[in-house]
Order: structure tokens, then C-alpha cells, then sequence
């Protein structure tokens, strides 16, 4: 990637041929030689990174800007992911770094009775009382990052919410767990076998958070090896779009809110299922 870059961010070079009739162009990218790539191996890598100049340090990572185009780029405090900043993500970016989120005792005993079916990021959906207002169908998500993906609609940030709570068209845990087994089994298959109490083999199109159907709150469910069918009936699920997310600071000591079951290598596994979050 880096042999073909010049000065300039993804922003203000052209687009790749593959994306020119629709105009669209790269929000994030990973910086592969803080992996242990040699200079020799991406000789331009060091070079590219001297297109931007730091503007701050942030709580968690470095707010850069393009030397070329002034767009604003977030890098990570691993320093390998680097996050175009939006116009519209630049005054939560500015209150999410003011104030830590992180999340008090009382709402961490609330979380850790509906946990997380996923390692990264760590999501658990609930319903929240924000600025007042009790929302329905939110996910608290944990992550040392500003949210600045421009794919997801409505965002608050944990200092905002002023009580959680279980929410009753959640989907239930064991739903969570058999979507992630079922995607091992079905090694990137269209959708998800998993059957629920009743003996009824369904499939899942997306990663489970919210049900349509309350009834399918209250089921359980286990991962099924019968091969996909588009003639199987699915699992009616809540669009991420619909969703509020609640953006909290990761807790030193995560691992009580992961549920049990939930496999070690899952990290590695989320890139190839994709997250669709922010």
C-alpha cells in the first residue's frame, strides 16, 4: 500500500480506481510496520506518517491533521489504527476527551447481569436513561477511542446516562453466544444456523443485540450445524441504525463482563465477521 502513497491523506489523494465512480474514499486505515515490519519492508511507511502534524495528545491517543488538505485524522493509542475525523464527529470527539467515561459501581452491577457475547469490542445492550429520557434498544459498547464512524446514527457518551437498566427485547445471551458458534461452524457462510427451545432450526443475518419478537427474548438457543437454507425461517433482529450507542470507557479489569463461553480467539475472529459499530 505505502510504495504507491504520496504526501497527502486518503482524503486528498485520488481514490482508488475501484472506487472513482462512486467518490468514495478511505475513513480508516492500519499502519502495519508498528507490527514489526522492518523500514525496509515498507520504506515509505515513515516517510507517509510525515504528512500529518500532531495537533494534541488526546486521553487515549493523538488528534493529527493532513499537512495537505488540514482533514483531521485520530490515531489510536496503539498507534497502528488512524480514524478520519468528520465534521460531524468533532464536537463529541472534543467532549469525550474532557470527560473520562468511565462507568460507576452502580451501573456496572447492572451491565454484569447482562454481559457480553463479544471480546472486542465489548457490548452489552440494555435500556438507558440519558439526559432524562429512557431509551430502549441501547448498547453500552467499551472502547478507549472516540466514536467517530460516520456509518452509525444516534451516539452518547457514559457521562450522559443517568441509569441502565435489562431491557425486555434484548436478545438473550444464549442467542448471542450460538450467532458466534454458529459463524465458526459456518465459516463465513451467509447467515447463522441456531435452534431454539422449541427444537426450531432459524438462521441470523446479523449479530444479535435487539429481537423483533419479544417471545424470542425469553427463548433459549444453541448453535446448530445444519447447513444454511434461505427457506429457513430467521430471527428477527433490530438494525444497528435503530440502536443507540453508548460510548464507555474499556475497565482495567473487562473480563466479568464477557460471558462465559465466549471463545479466547474471538478477537481475532471479529475482523473477518465485522462488528458494524462504531
Amino acid at each position: 500500500m505505502f510504495k504507491s502513497l504520496k504526501r497527502g491523506c486518503p482524503r486528498c489523494l485520488p481514490p482508488h480506481p475501484d472506487w472513482a465512480k462512486t467518490g468514495y474514499k478511505m475513513t480508516s486505515w492500519t499502519l502495519q510496520e508498528f507490527k514489526g515490519y522492518s523500514a525496509k519492508q515498507l520504506p515509505n511507511a515513515n516517510a507517509y506518517l510525515k504528512s500529518f502534524k500532531q495537533i494534541r495528545p488526546l486521553r487515549y491517543g493523538m488528534l493529527t491533521r493532513c499537512k495537505k488538505c488540514h482533514e483531521q485524522w485520530y490515531r489510536h493509542q496503539d498507534g497502528i489504527n488512524i480514524e478520519w475525523v468528520s465534521p460531524d464527529r468533532q464536537d463529541i470527539l472534543g467532549a469525550w476527551d474532557q470527560v473520562p467515561q468511565a462507568i460507576s459501581d452502580e451501573h456496572l452491577q447492572v451491565l454484569l447481569k447482562i454481559r457480553s457475547a463479544y471480546r472486542e469490542p465489548i457490548i452489552c445492550p440494555c435500556v438507558a436513561e440519558i439526559n432524562g429520557k429512557v431509551i430502549d434498544r441501547c448498547c453500552v459498547q467499551f472502547q478507549n477511542s472516540p466514536p467517530l464512524s460516520t456509518t452509525v446514527g444516534r451516539t452518547h457518551l457514559f457521562s450522559e446516562v443517568n441509569r441502565l437498566g435489562l431491557s425486555k427485547k434484548a436478545a438473550p445471551a444464549s442467542l448471542r453466544l450460538a450467532w458466534w458458534s454458529a459463524h465458526d461452524v459456518a465459516h463465513g457462510t451467509p447467515a447463522a444456523m441456531v435452534e431454539d427451545s422449541s427444537g426450531q432450526v432459524r438462521s441470523v443475518h446479523a449479530r444479535p443485540l435487539f429481537v423483533v419478537n419479544s417471545e424470542d427474548s425469553r427463548k433459549q438457543f444453541k448453535a446448530s450445524k445444519q447447513p444454511f437454507e434461505w427457506a429457513i425461517p430467521v430471527v428477527g433482529l433490530v438494525p444497528a441504525d435503530e440502536i443507540t450507542w453508548i460510548i464507555a470507557d474499556k475497565p482495567l479489569h473487562y473480563g466479568p463482563l464477557i460471558l462465559e463461553g465466549v471463545p479466547e480467539r474471538q478477537a481475532a475472529a471479529v475482523s473477518r465477521v465485522g462488528t458494524g459499530q462504531i
